[in-house]
């Protein structure tokens, strides 16, 4: 009997050592597994600190860069005298002439209030057109004259008229240091070009004559002539010299 219960015994402490064994048996990984934080967040790629270029603002140039410190482009000289275009003081006009274009630069009608012309008329005197300045006392050190004409279909205002002949003049006897405007033909000839430099740059003249009934100013001038017929009229150029160098230019059309 004693021999049964130790057996039994035995028996019950196998099972009970078995039943612990199982309980402590370790737990498998599981596939869920969450990984590190740092493998689910994306990474963000580096932010580049310079920006890329943009052609929504083109670099603006600086006044130097410009003509006479404005936006204004150059505009060029026509290489025929022909076509009558004069550079004064920098500023380039083209036939026909606007007259609102000299007075926006200076040059401004003596008589403003003189009667304007009507339609298709042409007015056969010259009109001054003083720049301030260039006031000398109570003279000027250069003069500019001008015709008007109307090409409009209906009367217009002197001031809304174009010019249909010009004529720029130095005056005598100045002193060193008086200012003067500048003035630029075709090819580089200016005021104080010699005889030579404009036969250079034109070729022949129509015609040269002395000046006719000359003012005191315009004694022993001479007068080289170039006329050239075209589609709109007659155009002509007429450059005076003095003492050998040009002083005065006039520029026409006429039919």
């Amino acid at each position: 009997m004693k021999l049964y219960q130790k057996a039994l015994l035995l028996s019950l402490a196998i099972a009970m050592l078995l039943l612990a064994g199982c309980s402590s048996k370790p737990t498998p990984p599981s596939d869920n597994k969450t990984p590190p934080s740092s493998d689910v967040t994306p990474q963000t790629p580096p932010t580049d600190s310079k920006q890329p270029e943009t052609n929504s603002k083109p670099e603006t140039p600086s006044d130097s860069d410009k003509p006479n410190g404005t936006d204004e482009e150059v505009v060029p000289l026509s290489e025929n005298w022909d076509d009558l275009d004069v550079r004064l003081d920098g500023v380039v006009y083209k036939y026909p002439y606007v007259y609102q274009d000299f007075d926006n630069a200076g040059w401004i009608l003596e008589d403003k209030t003189e009667r304007g012309l009507p339609d298709g008329a042409r007015m056969t005197g010259y009109r001054p057109m003083p720049n301030q300045q260039y006031a000398l006392g109570d003279k000027h050190t250069c003069y500019l004259y001008c015709g008007f004409f109307n090409p409009g279909s209906e009367f217009a205002e002197m001031v809304d008229c174009k010019l249909w002949c010009l004529e720029y003049s130095i005056a005598s006897n100045l002193p060193e240091d008086a200012k003067t405007a500048d003035l630029e033909l075709a090819k580089g000839i200016h005021i104080g070009s010699t005889e030579e430099e404009i036969l250079a740059a034109y070729g022949p003249y129509t015609k040269k004559a002395d000046k006719q009934n000359p003012s005191p100013e315009e004694a022993g001038s001479v007068v080289l002539v170039y006329e050239k017929q075209k589609d709109d009229g007659r155009h002509l150029m007429e450059l005076s010299l003095r003492d050998g160098k040009l002083y005065k230019v006039y520029l026409s059309v006429t039919r």
